[in-house]
């Protein structure tokens, strides 16, 4: 390992120094400082994927696609360099993404073919598999589809605008229908059909577990399916569920749909065995109806729920608007022959039960709300559930992800969250209602600021001398005004000359009376010629002087630096910039902001104070210095 796991280490000659690590679920940015003796300091940003086994590829192409564009929004001409064991069959399928997603680009085709062949010109065996050729295929379709679907923050309106549109257009102009139907087309291509043994597979076609399905259209991707842990009492592993990902960590939440009758206790061993500490489960006002759901939630706080294996009580339970929040405990019952396989037996949870979800942003957004003040801060899983485990769930688990990714970067690829989740549980977002309603939230998230903060604030006030608010250098942007000037010294000074010009000229007076005593009339009228220009021109020194004293009297008393950030970079453009770089977060950049706006009242409340005597002086010196001319002259 070429970089250190923390703090700085040396490599030979070139010190190393780890300064930030970002963590997401398919890969790690770190930014790193390099240094060596004499020279300066050198910054390298980089992108560790995580996602990728050896001579393999990744489940989904969607992870190395939001990758490359990570890749490609890092500012910089310099070279990239690409390297993984070998350097061959992961390195050579992901610069062979770059070399097809910029010649489409430029021409609207790709050649595979020949881009291999060029590519193994340079260096031989690029691209080692088939496996890797025809994930390339895959990588290249889903780079070439969200393109042009990038939303940054302050283009979110006109964004909309054009997605809302009924005509549509190019690939930066389509509307949500267009977009929608590109985005099943590829989700169709790139589907990872499990192979043919896994469809024999007895976990399949085992007639317990096909029991366990409500519906026979919706199972579990085998990669993704959470297997349970089993005991004396429960030798079955299987349950319809998968495990998503969120923004920060690979495999975390789970989707999965209503228990049946028959796996109330799989949906508890579930619960616990999993760390889920929050659910949000979606239809359960139906179970009167509907004889599939079973019952698992306890009716009243005095009344839990038991079965063979858990029973589960209710601590409190609050009601608000189509919401209904109850705090649960687990408890695993003591059974002879029961092994809890070191499964805590007692735990705490939160569920939220919703009535219905229309298509409504604002249920949407306010349950999000909800969510996020409840999600666990530890470890524990959060559980989205509904009749199938697919629409409703589904729809609440990426807004989730796009909200969480949307307030991180102020930068969002929409089909590349919906991608991720699809290529897990293909039934999610069936409809372009559904999908519309990712944006709408996010629309009305922006508008309401409850999601980020505000966009393209002024410029900010610092006294620091250094570096700027995001870590680079001053001489590029910022610029300063700076005054030592003391508005006490400039009168003292002023004082001084004018006492100097009233003696000398007092001197001058005494010295023409004695001339005019002992020499002629003529000498005399050339001597008063003489003096009086010489004491215009000391007038018009004193009164520059005072003049020029009294200007900058106006200026602050203490050096003051106006820091102008760079043109058209908002608050949201330089936290994404941090995110790369590894600079001052937005938080520490506001609240410096904030105490330097508080300085800068104080400063302008003592300003204001001194502007005021000052001026007063000032008008004192100057009838002083009028009374001064007229004597000086008579």
């Amino acid at each position: 390992m070429y970089w250190p796991v923390d703090g700085e280490e040396e490599f030979g000659q070139i010190a190393v120094k780890l300064l930030t690590t970002h963590v997401f679920a398919e890969y790690v940015i770190r930014n790193l400082r390099l240094y060596r003796d004499g020279e300066p300091f050198r910054y390298l940003t980089q992108f560790h994927f995580t996602a990728w086994p050896d001579k393999s590829v990744p489940e989904s192409p969607w992870g190395l696609v939001d990758l490359y564009q990570r890749v490609m929004a890092v500012p910089g001409s310099g070279p990239i360099l690409v390297h993984c064991s070998a350097g061959v069959g992961r390195t050579g399928t992901f610069i062979g993404l770059c070399n097809l997603l910029q010649e489409a680009e430029a021409t609207g085709k790709m050649d595979f073919r020949a881009t291999l062949w060029k590519l193994r010109q340079d260096r031989m065996n690029t691209i080692q598999t088939v496996e890797q050729y025809i994930y390339l295929h895959h990588v290249a379709l889903v780079g070439h589809m969200v393109a042009g679907t990038t939303i940054q923050v302050e283009d979110l309106k006109y964004k909309l605008f054009s997605l809302e549109s009924e005509k549509g257009g190019n690939k930066s102009t389509r509307n949500y229908k267009q977009e929608f139907e590109a985005l099943e087309e590829v989700c169709a291509a790139t589907k990872s059909e499990p192979p043919l043994e896994e469809h024999e597979n007895s976990v399949y076609q085992n007639i317990t577990n096909i029991s366990k399905d409500r519906l026979s259209n919706i199972l579990p991707n085998p990669s993704y399916r959470p297997e349970l842990v089993p005991d004396n009492l429960h030798k079955n592993t299987y349950i319809n569920a998968v495990l998503v990902p969120t923004l920060t960590k690979d495999r975390q939440d789970i989707l999965t749909q209503l228990p049946l009758p028959a796996t109330v206790t799989d949906f508890w061993r579930l619960v616990t065995q999993y760390n889920v500490g929050l659910v949000v489960a979606f239809d359960t006002e139906l179970q009167e109806t509907d004889k599939t759901i079973g019952e698992f939630l306890p009716r009243s706080v005095t009344e839990p729920f038991e079965n063979d294996s858990y029973i589960v009580e209710s601590k409190s339970a609050v009601e608000s608007g189509l919401v209904t929040e109850i705090s649960l405990t687990v408890q695993q019952k003591d059974v002879p022959g029961l092994d809890s396989s070191g499964t805590p037996t007692k735990k705490d949870l939160a569920i939220l039960l919703c009535r219905g979800l229309e298509i409504d942003p604002s249920f949407v957004l306010s349950l999000q709300e909800k969510i996020r003040s409840r999600r666990p801060l530890n470890n524990s899983r959060t559980i989205y559930m509904c009749r199938n485990g697919a629409d409703k769930s589904g729809l609440t688990c990426i807004q989730s992800i796009v909200l969480d990714r949307i307030k991180l970067d102020q930068v969002l690829t929409v089909p590349l969250v919906v991608g991720k989740i699809k290529a897990i549980r293909p039934e999610v977002i069936p409809t372009v209602d559904e999908y519309q309603c990712l944006y709408r939230v996010l629309k009305l998230a922006h508008e309401s600021q409850n999601v980020y903060g505000n966009v393209g604030a002024s410029p900010s006030i610092s006294n620091e001398s250094g570096k700027d608010k995001i870590g680079s250098s001053s001489s590029d942007n910022r610029s300063s005004i700076s005054s030592k000037c003391n508005s006490s010294s400039c009168v003292g000074g002023g004082v001084v000359v004018i006492v100097v010009v009233v003696v000398v000229v007092v001197v001058v007076v005494v010295v023409v009376v004695a001339v005019v005593v002992v020499v002629e009339a003529v000498v005399v009228v050339v001597v008063v010629v003489v003096l009086l220009l010489v004491n215009v021109v000391a007038v018009v020194v004193v009164v520059l002087v005072v003049a020029l004293c009294g200007s900058r009297t106006n200026l602050p008393k203490k050096h003051v630096a106006f820091v102008l950030r760079r043109p058209g970079r908002s608050n949201d453009q330089r936290k994404q910039s941090a995110i790369f770089q590894g600079h001052t977060t937005l938080q520490e950049e506001e609240e410096e902001e904030e105490g330097g706006e508080e300085e800068k009242e104080k400063e302008e409340e003592e300003e204001g104070g001194e502007e005021e005597k000052e001026k007063e002086e000032e008008e004192a010196r100057e009838e002083e210095e009028e009374e001064q001319e007229r004597t000086y002259f008579l």
